[in-house]
């Protein structure tokens, strides 16, 4: 890879999932984020450091924030979709005991004939 590609790239470890362990975000590129300060009087080294080392975390929680979205959509559709699974088990049941019920009535009637 090259450098300049690695510069718009975040790796995030560790994550607090049961489904992905790592994940690299690649950022948009000429994105200037705001000041994340409310006061701009006051701008010296120290500011500009936290500044920079705000807008680290800013981004890194951003993504975090995002994959866990992501995340929490997949297992929400996984919910569903075993809840329709369900629905579909108990319905399977009720036609089975139904046929076998038909069944049994139409051998019945044909053995009094």
């Amino acid at each position: 890879m090259d450098i300049e590609k690695m510069k718009n790239t975040v790796v995030l470890k560790n994550l607090p999932s049961n489904i992905v362990d790592e994940a690299i975000v690649i950022l948009k590129p000429n994105i200037k984020l705001k000041s994340l300060n409310l006061s701009d009087n006051k701008k010296s080294k120290k500011n500009k450091e936290k500044n920079t080392k705000d807008t680290k975390k800013y981004i890194i929680n951003e993504a975090e924030m995002i994959i866990s979205n992501y995340l929490s959509n997949i297992e929400n559709e996984k919910r569903k979709i075993s809840k329709i699974n369900k629905k579909m088990e108990t319905k399977y049941k009720r036609v089975r005991t139904l046929a076998l019920f038909f069944c049994i009535l139409f051998f019945a009637s044909c053995l009094i004939r």
